[in-house]
């Protein structure tokens, strides 16, 4: 049996989504709102988080372009942009910047009628009814941003997939069913650029390694499989394959990269990339790689739906919850909790997240993700 470590705090965050919901119910009179479709003109698409927190928003786009046919505004944190740009059904990008009255001055500009508000702060809510919008559809927000109210709609805190609790939002407006298809589009600027630069480090076939966390040099260490793993990794597959590796990651990563290469021993099949490329870049460097191998961060979901084969390696959320959608046969996760494990007689184990993760069996499933891509390196007999 295993008790995740985090358990007591997990269940007291859902009691308290419930909570923030119930005091919204009763409370809150926008509820009592009739949302009149047909007056409908301009939607505004209202998320400040994460890569991956905004690449699972994009399968509600489509649904809201059709059913509407609606002008679509999608105000996004600074740095996230270029995730949406390409994209047909998003007419405008807004970049949220934390100042209230020259944001509220943007929105106010747009005439917005329908927000949905997937973070749903007090002082986003706030922001929208100021700006005089009119539906206000939000999601969840936490203990510091409470109340969570001046919303005309919100979704109830079901324990779902991340892109099943997304499309919660667009169903309090009744639009009809979504494709929880993550939607990325890559400009030709973007893939001339990757390779040019593969050209240049004569890059053929090659896999990429993603190491980083987001904020990944600090917090719970749980969230690093370590960079003695990732170079006993390295070894594995550069010795047994011909191809390149590419590590990934954010400039503040750096020195993650380098801890790593400090421990490869086949130093010439590794190449550090980390800073180099933009996030539309990084796409486009996804889509030509053989195989991606990431802790569960944003490009793990780019991998997924660019329908490169991914490798993805879990310790904070289960794949019910957060596991990147595209191609079953092309996915494979590794789920170790950071919990402890209680086994029969009374024996208890600490698991330290990805630590607990065997260097072989990230290999023999990597080997199983590559096999229709690459062949093995042939040993010849003496």
């Amino acid at each position: 049996m295993l008790i995740r470590k985090d358990f007591l705090k997990r269940k007291a965050k859902r009691l308290f989504l419930i909570f923030d919901y119930m005091l919204w119910f009763i409370l809150d009179p926008s509820k009592f709102k009739i949302i009149k479709k047909e007056k409908i003109k301009t939607v505004l698409f209202f998320h400040t988080g994460a890569m991956g927190e905004i690449l699972v928003t994009t399968p509600l786009l489509a649904a809201v372009k059709r059913d509407l046919k609606t002008r679509i505004i999608y105000l996004v944190g600074k740095g996230k942009e270029s995730i949406l740009e390409g994209n047909p059904n998003v007419d405008k990008i807004i970049i949220y910047e934390d100042n209230f009255d020259i944001l509220l001055e943007k929105l106010r500009k747009e005439n917005i009628d329908l927000a949905f508000v997937f973070r749903a702060y007090f002082k986003f809510s706030y922001l929208c009814w100021k700006a005089g919008i009119k539906y206000r559809v939000g999601g969840f927000g936490g203990l510091k941003r409470f109340p969570s109210i001046l919303f005309t709609r919100r979704r109830f805190p079901y324990n779902k997939h991340s892109i099943e609790c997304n499309l919660d939002m667009i169903r309090q407006v009744s639009l009809n069913e979504a494709d929880p298809k993550i939607e990325i589009y890559i400009k030709k600027e973007y893939t001339k650029k990757v390779e040019n630069k593969l050209r240049s480090l004569n890059i053929r076939d090659f896999i990429i390694i993603h190491p980083g966390f987001g904020q990944a040099t600090s917090g719970d260490t749980s969230k690093k499989w370590g960079a003695k793993n990732y170079a006993n990794l390295i070894d594995k597959i550069t010795n047994t394959y011909n191809l390149k590796v590419i590590l990934t990651g954010i400039k503040e990563e750096g020195e993650i990269s380098k801890e790593i290469i400090q421990q490869v021993v086949n130093k010439g099949k590794v190449i550090d990339a980390t800073g180099m490329f933009n996030i539309m870049e990084l796409a486009a460097l996804i889509k030509k790689a053989k195989l991606v191998i990431a802790p569960d961060t944003g490009p793990s979901h780019l991998a997924a739906s660019l329908k490169t084969p991914l490798l993805n390696l879990m310790c904070l959320f289960g794949p019910e919850e957060w596991g990147p959608v595209g191609d079953k046969n092309k996915i494979i996760n590794i789920y170790s909790p950071y919990a402890y494990k209680i086994s029969f007689p009374f024996k208890v184990k600490e698991l330290d997240g990805l630590k607990e993760i065997a260097v072989q069996d990230v290999f023999e499933s990597a080997a199983l993700l590559l096999r229709h891509s690459i062949k093995p390196i042939k040993i010849k007999k003496p």
